[in-house]
């Protein structure tokens, strides 16, 4: 019988029936009450939509102990999950609905413009808060997915530009749910974790699949800040906080942190891109008696890939270079080489994703090409040096440079735009452009031409002008040779 997330989670609903699942400023559920709403939930879509066959709901909703409602229903069988990520403008989530085509698009009060901008006839707008809940107590049949179902699509933009669906299958999502205990030690008691991360990203699965697997409590806030995070893991006694590199930087540099007013915490895990060795530092030197993990993964992993543990980070030096050695269960390797024992890094791991909606892959091998140019040392660290896909990730949040170039050289003033990372401290890289201009143009005009067309997370930060960009002999920008000089010094050509 192959294990999935479904089973899961009803499991906890009945082990830890009694135990405090989700905790916000406002309510507190717990695990018994917080499966059976996420049942009844399942059941009033399907009734919405006139049955669960091949029944898609795209999500726009803040992060809530509802939207965790809405998550655990599809994981738990009644339709497939398609979380929209908030931060992105009414076309590009219009194009996202175009190619997910759900039957429902639901939101919260907060997004209830948004939602409106972007439904269709196909696709209506329903608020969360119209729905009234159906039971599914009494007998009614509950659903049995089985292990390769697809239980969420998680959109992440693809090598073109145009967001692709990445199929999360009931099977992927209980092996990362247990990866993610063995990450957390989330057996241990207290364990409380912290849900600041967004929904829509895989790095808000800690709170969704792995707490329920070990019982642990849940603290949500809908939106992150230093100050609330500080204030947050003192009054919950918080134990466990999962951030991006901002989140962190903004944590070390928001306020004076002592290790007296911060017992309860036991681990900060960070990933999406490295942290500088001196904000380490400093947080080590604040919180000594606090594990230090990152985590190197992707959305097409699912999870979690490798890991560089505490143990790790008090070794430092050229370790703080590394993303860790791969989980158990993970196997690595370099693909495509680019020399020198260096090459694309690819996996394998029983919670990968099935593909892409539209575009499964091959089943026959099972091995993902990261985009991700490394190597691999004797002990099995990966060293992440630079990207084959030309993206940037910044603050966590994956973005191509083919898709901002586009929507620059629609402006009427830009002849050329060449767009690519520079190292930043706060988001581990920043979106640079790089722009050939027949007339003079303002940074706050093109600005604002971006973000009239773009998630402010892809426009770009800064902007240089000039007067030729370097091409090859077949014409191509010469991207290496634009980043080398903001790289020059730096440990990897990459964040």
């Amino acid at each position: 019988m192959s294990l999935i997330i479904a089973d899961i989670l009803r499991a906890s609903g009945e082990r830890y029936r009694s135990q405090i699942a989700y905790r916000s400023a406002t309510s507190v559920v717990r695990y018994g009450e917080h499966m059976a709403d996420a049942e009844a939930f399942g059941r009033t879509i399907e009734t919405l939509c006139g049955g669960k066959t091949d029944l898609r709901v795209a999500v726009l909703m803040a992060t809530s102990i509802e939207y965790i409602s809405v998550w655990h229903a599809a994981l738990l069988g009644w339709f497939t999950i398609v979380p929209v990520n908030v931060r992105l403008s009414p076309g590009e989530i219009a194009a996202i609905l175009a190619d997910a085509r759900p039957r429902l698009l639901l939101h919260d009060d907060a997004f209830a413009t948004l939602a409106q901008q972007v439904a269709t006839d196909a696709c209506p707008a329903r608020a969360f808060s119209s729905l009234k809940l159906e039971s599914s107590e009494g007998g009614v049949d509950l659903p049995s997915p089985k292990s390769g179902e697809v239980a969420a699509m998680v959109y992440t933009n693809g090598t073109t530009g145009a967001a692709r669906g990445v199929c999360q299958t009931q099977a992927g999502l209980a092996h990362s749910a247990l990866a993610l205990n063995c990450l957390w030690d989330l057996m241990s008691r207290p364990a409380h974790l912290y849900q600041a991360t967004p929904l829509f990203h895989v790095s808000g699965f800690n709170g969704l699949i792995a707490a329920p697997a070990a019982g642990a409590e849940v603290f949500v806030q809908p939106r992150f800040s230093a100050e609330n995070m500080l204030q947050d893991i003192r009054s919950q006694q918080l134990t466990h906080v999962a951030l991006v590199p901002s989140m962190l930087e903004a944590l070390i540099g928001g306020a004076a942190m002592d290790d007296a007013g911060f017992t309860s915490l036991r681990y900060v895990s960070y990933g999406g891109s490295p942290v500088s060795p001196d904000t380490l530092d400093r947080l080590r030197r604040a919180l000594p008696h606090v594990r230090i993990v990152q985590a190197y993964g992707m959305t097409e992993s699912g999870g979690a890939l490798t890991v560089l543990t505490d143990a790790d980070h008090l070794l430092g030096g050229s370790l703080l270079r590394s993303a860790g050695r791969p989980l158990p269960g993970v196997r690595l390797r370099i693909g495509r080489d680019v020399g020198e024992g260096e090459g694309e890094i690819e996996f394998s791991a029983p919670w990968m994703a099935a593909g892409y909606w539209g575009d499964h892959m091959d089943e026959s091998s099972r091995w993902f090409r990261t985009g991700d140019i490394g190597r691999l040392d004797d002990a099995g660290y990966v060293y992440l040096l630079d990207r084959a896909k030309d993206m940037i990730i910044t603050g966590g949040e994956n973005v191509y440079s083919v898709e901002v170039e586009r929507v620059l050289e629609q402006h009427p003033a830009i002849v050329q735009a060449a767009v690519l990372g520079v190292p930043s401290a706060v988001w581990g890289e920043q979106v640079h452009a790089i722009l050939v201009v027949r007339e003079p143009v303002a940074d706050a005009a093109l600005l604002a031409f971006c973000r009239e067309r773009l998630a402010a997370y892809k426009c770009p930060k800064s902007i240089e002008f000039r007067e030729q960009l370097p091409l090859s002999a077949t014409g191509k920008v010469l991207k290496r040779a634009l980043r080398a000089p903001y790289w020059e010094g730096v440990a990897r050509a990459i964040a």
